[in-house]
């Protein structure tokens, strides 16, 4: 799979993204498998690796820092067979992540309504759908997201610039707690 996004980013951050994709090939090659062995799920939630990180780095072109005792993970939502986004969210460093499906499902559609919500889709070339058709839907949903992200911008003005907020008031008071 080629990185996932080549619309509204500089060369740069797309050569970066290109060096990275093997990686993150394989972290969502593990989620797919995932959900192969498990057809009855369509969300799970995992502990983000560093190489997603810094995909997403690249991405925002903006370096987070997290609170003490918190760390990234990702809700991985399976749209249909090969396709899947990936959403980031900040926790508790030791929170469960064997959660049920309707857990993460509740988790995944409460987070993704955050203005400031960073979700990656993957689309996998397949007999149905060759490479360059989803190279083009892959576009699509980054210039989705980035439109999403303008309507926003009001909003986040009125809030004082962006802000990453934990996905949920439990980690907000952990998080606060231990800074």
């Amino acid at each position: 799979m080629k990185a996932q996004h080549s619309a509204i980013l500089t060369r740069n951050q797309q050569r970066q993204l290109d060096k990275l994709a093997p990686y993150v090939e394989r972290i969502t090659s593990a989620d797919r498998v995932y959900f192969e062995q498990h057809p009855d799920r369509k969300h799970r939630l995992r502990h983000a690796s560093e190489v997603e990180i810094a995909e997403k780095e690249i991405m925002t072109g903006e370096v987070e820092t997290l609170p003490a005792g918190c760390r990234h993970f990702v809700i991985v939502r399976k749209i249909a067979p090969r396709q899947q986004m990936r959403l980031f969210m900040m926790g508790v460093e030791d929170a469960e992540t064997d959660l049920e499906e309707v857990d993460a499902h509740g988790l995944f559609d409460l987070y993704v309504e955050e203005p400031d919500a960073h979700a990656i889709f993957d689309l996998y070339a397949t007999p149905e759908i060759p490479e360059p058709e989803a190279a083009t839907l892959r576009r699509a949903a980054l210039a989705e997201k980035a439109v999403r992200r303008e309507r926003s911008a009001p909003f986040q003005a009125e809030r004082g610039g962006r802000q990453r907020a934990p996905a949920c008031a439990v980690s907000a008071r952990i998080c606060a707690s231990l800074a």
